[in-house]
């Protein structure tokens, strides 16, 4: 049996700060924790691309973790493209508090997911003082998904807490 697949789409230019790149963030410990292959896109192109490629080897990816952050304006084609695939959908944490439309009409990142397809979907906020900390506590939750294909150990939420620890983060468990 063919090793289940997380594939990663993060819309990476050169005004992102290294801080937001969550996506990038998370692969290099997925990397560094011996999973591999961890096929990634940065534009819409390349996420088609990887999927041709992935089922060319008969396989079928079990995840998609996207960063919403930059890539705001390509929801509703990641949601076709995506399919009923469980995704993990990252979102920068002051972004939420915006309207539900963004600039020049779009829907903003709220009403996109709101309107995306029924699917496994868990959405985690980072920001750029704990996308380390949030990667770090995610790693190994993937893994276990992979492994046992439970979403639930998704789901269960660790939120990083600066004000509760002096000023460093520290998990503490959603309620």
């Amino acid at each position: 049996m063919l090793q289940p697949l997380p594939i990663f789409f993060e819309a990476m230019d050169e005004s992102m700060r290294h801080a937001l790149r969550i996506v990038w963030e998370l692969r290099r410990r997925l990397f560094i924790g011996g999973l591999s292959p961890l096929p990634f896109a940065a534009t819409l192109r390349d996420l088609r691309d990887v999927l041709e490629a992935v089922r060319r080897n008969r396989q079928a990816p079990a995840l998609f973790v996207v960063n919403t952050h930059g890539a705001e304006h390509l929801l509703r084609e990641i949601d076709e493209i995506v399919g009923d695939a469980p995704v993990l959908f990252f979102r920068r944490e002051l972004v939420w508090m915006r309207d539900r439309h963004a600039e020049g009409g779009r829907p903003g990142v709220t009403a996109a997911l709101g309107e995306m397809r029924p699917r496994l979907t868990t959405i985690r906020h980072y920001g750029p003082k704990n996308s380390a900390q949030v990667a770090g506590a995610l790693a190994p939750r993937i893994r276990r998904f992979l492994q046992y294909g439970d979403f639930h150990c998704l789901e269960n939420r660790v939120r990083l807490d600066a004000s509760r620890s002096g000023g460093h983060l520290s998990p503490m468990q959603y309620r």
